[in-house]
């Protein structure tokens, strides 16, 4: 793969981080490009160039990634196997929730 011009060291190494959490995440979860791209609302090609490091990706798309992921935005860009697998308080809650409202007696 060949990397973009013109791009610093450190600009490198964040996509680099962003490449390998995004890949080890999505292998965690069992889901392909595909599926995390139509859980993320973004192209399958998409998520594959990001993935790659070929695109510079906006804030609001690495978000959605995130979310589809169901991680903090900071978990896509930290360093080593330190980054925790688990899904985000606010979806844990939302998720018990529903489920308290599906157990609810009808009327």
């Amino acid at each position: 793969m060949e990397e973009p011009p013109n791009l610093s060291e450190h600009q490198l190494e964040v996509r680099h981080r962003l490449s390998a959490n995004l890949k080890r995440l999505r292998a965690l979860r069992g889901l392909s490009q595909e599926a995390l791209a139509a859980r993320a609302g973004v192209h399958r090609t998409y998520a594959s160039q990001v993935e790659r490091k070929v695109v510079n990706t906006s804030l609001d798309n690495i978000a959605l990634l995130a979310q589809a992921l169901e991680v903090d935005v900071a978990e896509l860009f930290s360093s080593g196997d330190v980054a925790s697998v688990t899904a985000r308080p606010a979806l844990k809650k939302a998720d018990s929730l529903t489920e308290r409202k599906t157990r609810r007696k009808p009327g």
